[in-house]
């Protein structure tokens, strides 16, 4: 039995359907001329004598033109319609039974916590979100599945209370913020558009603006090359990994372009290295590395490196990455630190050789903050270009700071171990204080 719900579509459509056809026959009707009298006589005597020579079996009339035009719109309607007519049955089966992906969800009081990211998950594959993406929204997901209740309309502000302080007795902390308001709130929001969830997402996500802090880590250069020599020593495949961090570090890549790295991006002087990220078209860039910590780690990069068909690099997951670094770090005895700390290093390196923000943004590959850089210039700079404003900002800062500028072109180890932390050698210009960077390094906020 069809659903009332569809049964006066349905009717409708039966309606249009007869109509039209009535409307065609009646058309033909009249757009038929009338044939000569001398030609309707002889079809006449020869429709006579036709009949006369059939055999009894055959003596039924022939069907008139309006019933042979009816017969075969009407095969046709059908034929074109009937895809429709069993989506309709399978949706009115579904209707009848309950199934929980049909319509039948409305009800927000069945409607699940699992439906609700599935469902925010898919309206992002629609849009045309990346497979990392949406493997991110999958790993927030996987957390607010395990921590929130089994229903959608049992969460509510005092559960996500509690939700927070046991995410932070978990050591989470911005990730608590990405989970609520990056990926739950619209999710809620587009729910509620739907008539799955009944409060307003505004009211249920508890204010997590204090939880919003960026991460403050970065390396110094004593730090970097600790943890390049430790990488080094731990396996075979641990030379390809410390040198892939060393050149992270040096150029401020993101992971998703450690993968992507060509032997042929790094230049013969090491002055710089062409990045290859995926998140906008800005990541696709040259990032300029001639401060002489940089070159040396470009440098050991390019003499460690294992990469094969012309890749600079092996691959290196980045669950591994992570846990490989934290372990180093731990064993070090220094503050454990993350793939993404790289490109904190990386800018705090440059503000501290007095180098402008924007001419940073532009190395490190992120969108246009103005309406100028964003509809005019667009952050592009060839590399040669982009090195002689880089140059030019760290001279007039060691200039004014009465300190020595840093050579455009500063020598790299050529012989030797550079497993042996340079000493002395790398100093920011422009520092207030004296000594290396090494020694002392003030920690910039950086949110990337």
């Amino acid at each position: 039995m069809l659903h009332p719900a569809l049964a006066p579509a349905v009717e409708r459509t039966r309606e249009l359907v007869t109509g039209f056809l009535d409307d065609f026959v009646e058309f033909i009707d009249i757009a038929r001329p009338a044939a000569p009298p001398r030609r309707a006589a002889r079809r006449e005597r020869r429709s006579h004598a036709t009949r006369a020579t059939a055999s009894p079996t055959s003596t039924a009339p022939e069907p008139p033109i309006r019933a042979v035009v009816e017969a075969a719109v009407q095969a046709a309607v059908q034929a074109a319609v009937r895809p429709l007519l069993r989506k309709v049955e399978s949706l009115d089966r579904r209707l009848a039974v309950g199934d929980s992906s049909a319509l039948s969800r409305s009800a927000s009081s069945s409607y699940t916590t699992a439906a609700l990211v599935a469902d925010y998950i898919r309206a992002k594959k629609v849009r045309g979100r990346s497979a990392g993406t949406l493997k991110f929204y999958a790993g927030l997901a996987k957390t607010l599945l395990a921590n929130l209740p089994h229903l959608a309309q049992d969460i509510t502000h005092r559960e996500l209370l509690g939700y927070v302080e046991r995410r932070r007795a978990q050591g989470a902390g911005v990730r608590v913020h990405m989970e609520l308001v990056r990926f739950l709130r619209p999710a809620l929001k587009l729910a509620r558009k739907s008539k799955f969830f009944a409060d307003d997402p505004r009211d249920v996500i508890p204010d997590l603006d204090s939880m919003a802090k960026p991460r403050t880590r970065s390396l110094s250069v004593a730090e970097a090359w600790s943890i390049v020599r430790s990488l080094e020593k731990r396996s075979k495949a641990g030379r390809d990994h410390a040198a892939c961090f060393a050149w992270a570090v040096a150029t401020g890549a993101e992971y998703a372009a450690w993968s992507r790295a060509k032997v042929a991006d790094v230049r013969e002087d090491r002055r710089g290295s062409h990045v290859h990220g995926t998140k906008n078209a800005n990541r696709e860039r040259f990032a300029p590395a001639f401060l002489s910590a940089q070159q040396e780690l470009l440098d050991f990069a390019m003499k460690r490196a294992a990469g094969t068909r012309g890749a600079l690099f092996r691959k290196w997951t980045l669950t591994n990455a992570n846990s490989d670094l934290r372990e180093v770090c731990e064993v070090l005895g220094i503050e454990p630190c993350s793939t993404h700390d790289v490109r904190r290093t990386f800018t705090d390196w440059w503000l501290d050789a007095g180098v402008r923000d924007s001419l940073v943004d532009v190395a490190l590959g992120h969108m246009p903050s103005t309406v100028l850089a964003k509809h005019y210039r667009r952050g592009r700079f060839e590399p040669d270009k982009l090195l002689e404003l880089f140059e030019a900002d760290v001279a007039a800062h060691a200039r004014l700071d009465g300190s020595p500028a840093v050579a455009q072109s500063a020598p790299v180890q050529s012989a030797g171990d550079l497993r042996t932390a340079p000493t002395g050698a790398t100093e920011f210009p422009g520092r207030p204080t004296d000594g290396p960077i090494a020694q002392s390094v003030e920690l910039r906020t950086f949110n990337p």
